[in-house]
């Protein structure tokens, strides 16, 4: 069978989509009985001149609905592809004969975390999740909390076309020896001891919760002054979304400027090393639906903090260090400094989390996407 594959995303920002993406489109191209088709559009001319930020913006969006909703479907048809996978919640809204559509939704941030979201766009969106996942043959979810979440948001939805497949680590994220020449460029790169910091890798988006991250970190940092926190990602997006002012005026206010590193711009090779020298991996955001950077983490052996909500329970599993509430400072820098100061746990949290991650690979995402394709 002729499978496409809507792969538009590798050709804009470097984003969680964007990683889906490649890694699956790769792994189904491993699959020879069947062909799969990658489709992108054409990029356009750099013409910008004149054009404000919010035009351009405008232009952008109309782009990609004229994509998504027209000429993808369409081209795929003329390809003579029987299914479209469609990797995110805009999937063609009008039918087109002989073509089934399956619709990946990541999570419902829109909906659960609306105000970190410009109105209009959020509208559009709605409009488009409402009817393209109602017409889509399929629908795929991150995790069992995200289908959760979907169906109880959206519940006209038939329970029985929404399926759940797991994402995965790349097999990138690994343990690293931890030799003079690592320690070394740690060293060099980013101004770090080996085993002398706490990571943080994501966004930073509102949700994710960095300045009680930070506060937490301020509990414990006298005690351990040569401990630093690193936040290795890019900005929150959307003015809205994007936690950098506050976390910012947190640093500020905790009188930390020479203990948070903020890191961005980071190769895949540099989250590697950067997970492969943290003391401990903190992630106490409010809402994921999936979770990625804890599973990189533990796939590299370093030991995990995590929030015990949505759906990092499904991922994490007992590989893990929980804080049951994440406005509760003395809680997260107990966590903190539990892991700090007891290297046996540490040690078991280290192994448990090898044994959670070997549980996904991207391998298995791939068949069970494939499976759903052909259904």
């Amino acid at each position: 069978m002729k499978i496409a594959i809507d792969v538009n995303r590798l050709y804009t920002a470097q984003t969680g989509v964007s990683v889906y993406v490649r890694q699956l489109s790769e792994h189904l191209l491993q699959q020879p009985e069947h062909e799969i088709v990658r489709l992108h559009q054409s990029r356009p001319k750099a013409n910008a001149k004149n054009r404000t930020g919010s035009l351009n913006k405008i232009l952008k969006h109309a782009r990609h609905l004229a994509w998504t909703q027209a000429q993808l479907p369409l081209i795929a048809r003329s390809k003579n592809c029987r299914v479209l996978l469609c990797p995110e919640v805009a999937s063609p809204i009008i039918p087109v004969p002989g073509l089934r559509t399956v619709a990946t939704v990541h999570d419902m941030v829109v909906r659960l975390y609306p105000e970190g979201f410009d109105h209009r766009w959020r509208s559009l969106y709605h409009l488009f999740d409402e009817n393209s996942l109602r017409f889509a043959h399929r629908i795929i979810c991150d995790s069992a909390s995200t289908r959760q979440d979907l169906l109880s948001l959206l519940p006209h939805l038939s329970p029985e076309k929404v399926r759940v497949v797991h994402l995965a680590a790349g097999s990138h994220f690994r343990p690293l020896a931890p030799d003079v020449a690592f320690r070394e460029g740690l060293q060099q790169q980013f101004g770090l001891e080996y085993q002398q910091y706490l990571l943080f890798v994501g966004a930073r988006n509102v949700r994710k919760n960095l300045p009680n991250l930070i506060k937490a970190f301020a509990r414990i940092a006298q005690s351990y002054p040569a401990l630093r926190l690193v936040l290795a990602g890019p900005s929150g997006g959307a003015k809205a979304a994007d936690a950098t002012p506050a976390i910012e005026a947190a640093i500020r206010e905790q009188h930390l400027t020479n203990r948070v590193l903020i890191a961005e711009n980071l190769s895949d090779e540099d989250l590697v090393r950067l997970y492969n020298g943290a003391a401990a991996f903190g992630f106490v955001s409010r809402y994921e639906g999936f979770g990625m950077p804890p599973l990189e983490a533990m796939a590299c052996g370093t030991p995990v903090i995590c929030t015990c909500n949505s759906s990092l329970p499904e991922v994490v599993g007992e590989a893990a260090l929980y804080v049951e509430d994440p406005d509760n400072l003395a809680e997260i820098a107990s966590r903190l400094e539990t892991l700090l100061t007891n290297p046996a746990l540490a040690a078991e949290l280290r192994q448990k989390g090898f044994a959670q991650a070997a549980k996904f690979s991207w391998q298995k995402t791939a068949r069970e996407t494939l499976a759903i394709l052909l259904e």
